[in-house]
């Protein structure tokens, strides 16, 4: 079967490219051929992709933003460099269509829109419709969500008749957060019941990252931090706590780098990592996968249950960490959290398996 994934595939960020490379290396494992379509979202090519001008430079000096036409070149050079390790990525382990809008998306057998946050309005201005199934395609083409991530109160700011019409137009839905799902499900008349399943980089096999690996992060200890995102109550949480747990290891600590590291560095990072202490859900994802001592810190926020909800569902709450909790050495039995991770994977496989 020819299957097409839409995605953040071009979203300068580590765990839209990852997430995309898993999904398509698992439909692969099961037979199918398949694309990741080279689908430009507005808002997303906007902010990760800007266009540079030659009159951008002068357009700063006229509106006396002297700080940002001072670093104009350095900020250029930089952003540039790290789009072309992005894309360096994509060209040699995605299998990309041509480029296309929602009016030219290529025929295929069926869609798979997910995972990541393809339904967050704050991300795609709104409800894209192309990432809600509104696009032409052939009768016979079946469409389906993937695990996609979005929050009941960013749901909830859409019209409920909206939602069912864009509903309407999938065969079949599963998302990322169960919380979602149980949203969809009783406030939603669907075909077929919504399901919960595993993002993409739990879903994989394991050796996909294989090809990635590169022994100089082997080299050394380290413990490693992450996250995805600020905390407006404690900004230095994710240094603070990994320098300690470093200082107890006797160790550095180290973050991602992200003016120079590559996609395929930080799946190396991960996986040579003495411990991690990460604010990500995909911080969180690569830790489990290589079966890395954890330390997921919450934030208090609506966006720790994107990493919470993995890690209760497997049996490992205790990897959990609040703002003001001291944390210590501590070695991990990864033995019954990876069989809980092979159930709950075997059911996200049976999911792909109804196309």
């Amino acid at each position: 079967m020819n299957i097409g994934i839409l995605t953040f595939h071009r979203a300068i960020n580590y765990g839209a490219v990852l997430q995309a490379y898993a999904l398509q290396e698992t439909l692969r494992s099961l037979g199918h051929e398949v694309w990741v379509i080279d689908y430009r979202q507005p808002r997303v090519e906007r902010t990760d992709r800007r266009t540079y001008h030659s009159n951008d430079k002068i357009n700063l000096l006229k509106g006396f933003h002297l700080r940002s036409w001072l670093n104009f070149d350095e900020t250029k050079k930089r952003t540039l460099a790290i789009r072309e390790r992005f894309d360096n990525f994509l060209h040699k382990h995605i299998n990309l269509t041509k480029p296309c809008t929602q009016e030219s998306i290529p025929s295929m057998d069926a869609y798979i829109i997910g995972s990541d946050q393809v339904w967050n309005s704050a991300i795609c201005e709104g409800l894209d419709p192309v990432f809600w199934g509104n696009f032409k395609h052939e009768d016979t083409s079946i469409i389906l969500s993937y695990a996609a991530s979005t929050s009941v109160k960013d749901l909830q700011k859409q019209t409920k008749e909206k939602l069912q019409t864009y509903l309407n137009n999938f065969k079949y839905v599963s998302v990322r957060e169960q919380a979602t799902c149980n949203y969809l499900n009783e406030t939603f008349k669907l075909g077929n019941e919504v399901q919960t399943v595993l993002d993409p980089t739990l879903l994989a096999e394991k050796n996909i990252w294989d090809c990635f690996d590169d022994k100089k992060y082997g080299n050394k200890e380290y413990v490693l931090y992450f996250g995805a995102r600020s905390c407006k109550e404690y900004p230095t949480v994710l240094y603070d706590k990994a320098h300690s747990l470093a200082k107890k290891y006797g160790c550095e600590a180290i973050s991602i780098n992200f003016n120079e590291d590559t996609p395929e560095d930080f799946v190396n990072k991960f996986r040579h990592a003495k411990a991690i202490v990460t604010s990500s859900f995909h911080g969180v994802a690569f830790s489990i996968i290589f079966n890395r001592p954890l330390y997921a810190v919450l934030y208090g926020d609506e966006q720790d249950a994107r990493y919470a909800n993995v890690l209760k569902s497997v049996g490992a709450e205790d990897m959990l960490v609040t703002l003001n909790q001291d944390i210590i050495p501590k070695e991990y039995d990864y033995t019954i959290i990876n069989q809980q991770i092979n159930t709950v994977r075997n059911k996200s496989l049976n999911y792909i398996r109804q196309i």
